[in-house]
């Protein structure tokens, strides 16, 4: 598992990228719709749970998908939106996950 400081990083992300996608395609202001909503606490429950997170920088790069292949195709497009966008609303965030995860991937 995790340790809370990591977890904590990580939850930050994707609460900032769900932030994106929803204000775009919801029209969205400060909070996320229901739908991403539900999609943000079912990523969260996952990425809380998982074991084997702590060895690996995305769960993309994962060769075990615990997310049911709906909700997986919607993260998907929620991260593949957002990701551009974290640079221009989120600059040290983008750089510091990614610099993270690089470091993590050198190591696995």
């Amino acid at each position: 598992m995790l340790n809370e400081q990591e977890l904590k990083r990580r939850d930050k992300v994707l609460m900032s990228m769900m932030q994106i996608y929803c204000r775009a395609h919801h029209d969205t202001r400060g909070q996320l719709c229901s739908s991403c909503a539900r999609l943000r606490e079912y990523a969260g429950q996952k990425m809380a749970s998982c074991t084997l997170l702590e060895n690996s920088s995305f769960c993309s790069s994962c060769m075990v998908h615990c997310y049911a292949p709906h909700e997986r195709e919607q993260i998907w497009t929620v991260m593949r939106f957002s990701g551009k966008w974290m640079l221009l609303y989120h600059p040290l965030m983008a750089v510091s996950h990614l610099a993270h995860s690089m470091r993590r991937r050198k190591h696995s």
